[in-house]
């Protein structure tokens, strides 16, 4: 069996309070009605019982002290970047205009250049906010030579606006700034050591929301490792994003007909180029929330999400991928159908040890993936597994526990498609429970060699951290409840290792996968209901510490989608 995400502790009064507001109220009402009283109590029953730190707490121990951020500015690094922040601003609320440039002004790391291109004037020159605008950007270029401004006859939308402020840049690096957002003072210092660990073509950094009056800070996003698979389903890139200019250079600037989510389009195109994507794992970047953005609300900008759907389209296109994009209900959220011109053959190979539940395995033959073998297994005995794998005759092997069924006719179908993609070694789908739980949604490893779930436990119709109990992404490991991979991939591999149970066989497995540059994938939208308990083995301390001597170098260094800011121990997604 796995771990659980550990025990929570009791929320207290402080942080009921803090939770106890208009709009929690409201988007507590809202789910009832779209999801029914009794999910509602499963989610508020998770809620109440968050353990760890509130982010306010937290954020207050991990910003840089006064001391930290002098210090950082004595570091002499061997690769000195010029990094050129490039910003289009458009009537620019002057508090959010200063908050902005000042934040850039207080970077610890000083060799950058904030580039704008100021689109604010739309045919009236005489406009107050205009003027405001322009005499505040007068006032900082003079002050500080490192600021450049180009002055737009007209708004030529955003796209086209901040191609014009990227004419001004000269840096190495090319970072992509909002006019109404913060940068911390470490953001670029933060930056540039990842550049001295390691060559990165482009980078990212964790963010949080800013209120209004840059006084609340909320809603961290702590962000996995780059996950191919995740980024299609959702921007979670987003800020702070850098990228080398040379591949700047290639790609011809931002695109005026992706406008709204001309950034999303940019970063595919940039990841596209890249060699190595970095990610660090810090809050250095804060999303303004207004009343106007799509931080405040989703909705003012529905071209946006809209553009956000034909860039991951282009994507695909691109990279030669047949599939089809399609909105989900939560806004910036995307769902994939992928295409496939052959069905290959599929051995189904069935675990367990109900012979009467294998016998009712024969509705996989009802859906709409009819190339399929069904084989199955005496028991839950890697070996035993392992020899059905060998039989099989199939292009792809799926393991599947003899208590699930899936939820979609097209289960089958879209978990092959995923395994389409070039260096995809695995896919798994989502499990939930009768209690409308869910039981498996990707899985986590510890430094000591723990496998803990995923999300465990949370409603089947709440999305988790980062979405990612609803959509398409990457996880180092992935357990075999619902499991396929290719068939001459599992062969090449030396199939389960028979030394393990399930449990720590799949891990090894996907290890293994990992070692040999391919991603597992779990595809959350392929939703599979648990008809009894899941066994997979019962996991001993003496298969644990065999599982950590053979991975140790790996498991040092910490499993690269679980984002390192969040506990080490015990319960999952929350912060010491």
């Amino acid at each position: 069996m796995y771990m659980s995400e550990g025990k929570n502790k009791k929320m207290n009064v402080k942080q009921i309070s803090e939770r106890l507001n208009k709009e929690n109220v409201k988007k507590g009402f809202e789910y009832i009605r779209r999801n029914g009283v009794s999910r509602f109590w499963t989610l508020a029953k998770a809620k109440a019982f968050p353990a760890g730190k509130s982010y306010k707490e937290w954020y207050e121990e991990h910003c840089p002290t006064k001391e930290e951020l002098m210090r950082q500015r004595e570091v002499e690094f061997s690769v000195q970047p010029l990094i050129s922040i490039v910003v289009p601003t458009y009537q620019t609320p002057i508090p959010f205009l200063k908050d902005m440039i000042d934040s850039v002004r207080k970077q610890s790391y000083e060799k950058w250049e904030l580039c704008i291109a100021d689109g604010s004037l739309n045919g009236d020159e005489n406009d107050t906010k205009v003027i405001r605008v322009r005499e505040e950007l007068n006032r900082y270029s003079m002050e500080d030579k490192r600021i450049k401004v180009v002055y737009l006859e007209e708004n030529q939308g955003i796209a086209e606006n901040t191609n014009q402020a990227l004419a001004l840049a000269t840096g190495e690096y090319i970072g992509l700034f909002d006019h109404d957002d913060m940068l911390t003072p470490d953001a670029l210092y933060e930056i540039v050591k990842a550049i001295n660990d390691y060559d990165y073509d482009v980078l990212y950094t964790d963010e949080d929301k800013i209120s209004e009056d840059s006084h609340d800070y909320k809603k961290p996003v702590f962000k996995p490792d780059y996950s191919p698979e995740l980024l299609c389903a959702n921007n979670y890139i987003t800020h702070f994003f850098v990228a080398k200019k040379s591949i700047v250079d290639r790609l011809g600037g931002f695109r005026k007909e992706y406008d709204g989510s001309q950034d999303y389009d940019f970063i595919f195109r940039c990841v596209e180029l890249a060699k190595k994507v970095g990610h660090v794992s810090k809050v250095l970047y804060h999303w303004r929330m207004h009343g106007g953005s799509v931080a405040g609300d989703p909705t003012s900008k529905m071209y946006a999400y809209d553009a956000g759907k034909k860039a991951i389209q282009s994507h695909y296109e691109r990279v030669g991928i047949q599939a089809n994009v399609k909105h989900m209900e939560r806004l910036g959220l995307y769902h994939t159908e992928y295409k496939m011109i052959k069905q290959p053959l599929i051995s189904v190979i069935v675990y367990g040890e109900d012979d009467e539940k294998k016998k009712r395995c024969s509705w996989f033959k009802r859906k709409d993936y009819s190339n399929l073998e069904i084989l199955a297994s005496a028991g839950i005995n890697v070996e035993e597994i392992n020899a059905l794998a060998e039989k099989a005759r199939g292009s792809y092997l799926f393991f599947v526990s003899e208590n699930l069924e899936s939820v979609e006719r097209n289960a089958l179908q879209q978990m092959a498609g995923v395994l389409q993609i070039q260096n995809v070694g695995a896919v798994s789908g989502k499990v939930i429970g009768r209690k409308h739980t869910v039981e498996d949604v990707g899985v986590v490893f510890r430094t000591n060699g723990d496998l803990c779930k995923a999300n465990y436990g949370i409603g089947d119709c709440d999305y988790g951290d980062m979405f990612r109990a609803k959509v398409m992404s990457n996880y180092s490991i992935l357990s075999l409840n619902c499991f396929m991979t290719h068939k001459n991939t599992f062969e090449e591999l030396g199939r389960f290792n028979k030394h393990f149970s399930l449990s720590f066989a799949a891990a090894d497995y996907c290890l293994k996968l990992r070692m040999h540059g391919k991603r597992c994938v779990m595809q959350a939208s392929t939703v599979w209901e648990s008809k009894g308990s899941m066994r997979t083995g019962i996991i001993n301390d003496e298969e644990r510490e065999r599982f950590y001597k053979e991975w140790q170098e790996v498991l040092r260094m910490g499993d690269s989608y679980y984002n390192s800011n969040y506990a080490k121990q015990g319960a999952l997604y929350i912060l010491e």
